[in-house]
């Protein structure tokens, strides 16, 4: 961002700030839409960052980029969201339930493995979480994960690969093993800030 624009954003500029939401909003509501399941709540989600940007837009010093500072924003207003609801009903990536009338045994197994999966859900660290979800989800690419949580790309893989391997044990019943999930890089080069 050169000197000019940053004087613009924290300035308020109409014409910047219609550009800026105009470019950027259909990325920031599937990014919003990842985490809030209600297409109503994610516009208000998604105005409620808007707000927030600009409110907020003096405090932005362009140390890192306008985009993984306004991501952050949405991050937080989604976890904030998430942590006033349930996390396994809130979440549409969850697990998707059987389209036929399940027997009385299919529903027991359905029942067995959606437990397992809540259980071990909750069990991951949040950032290997969040990168699940960012990539198996909204099949969002490593770099667009990496700039929306702001690490890199090598701390995203990491974390997927630990957040998948956990879950695979933990929905196999591999209970013994599965244990608690190992912190990735990510959670490393997190804990480093």
């Amino acid at each position: 961002m050169s000197g000019q624009e940053l004087a613009l954003f924290h300035a308020g500029d109409e014409g910047f700030f219609r550009h800026l939401v105009e470019s950027t909003s259909p990325a920031l509501r599937r990014f919003v839409g990842g985490y809030v399941a209600d297409l109503d709540a994610v516009e208000d989600v998604l105005q409620d960052v808007w707000v927030a940007v600009f409110l907020k837009r003096r405090s932005f010093r362009g140390a890192a980029s306008l985009m993984n500072w306004i991501y952050s924003i949405a991050r937080n207003r989604c976890l904030s969201i998430l942590r006033r609801t349930n996390l396994e009903q809130s979440c549409a990536w969850a697990v998707i339930a059987p389209i036929d009338q399940p027997s009385p045994l299919e529903m027991v197994e359905f029942t067995d493995t959606m437990d397992r999966f809540q259980t071990a859900l909750r069990m991951l660290p949040s950032r290997q979480r969040e990168v699940l979800h960012s990539r198996v989800t909204r099949q969002e690419s490593t770099r667009e994960t990496a700039t929306a949580l702001a690490c890199s790309e090598r701390a995203v893989k990491s974390a997927l690969f630990h957040a998948r391997r956990y879950m695979r044990r933990a929905l196999m019943g591999e209970r013994a093993s599965a244990g608690r999930p190992e912190s990735s890089h990510y959670d490393r080069e997190r804990n480093l800030e």
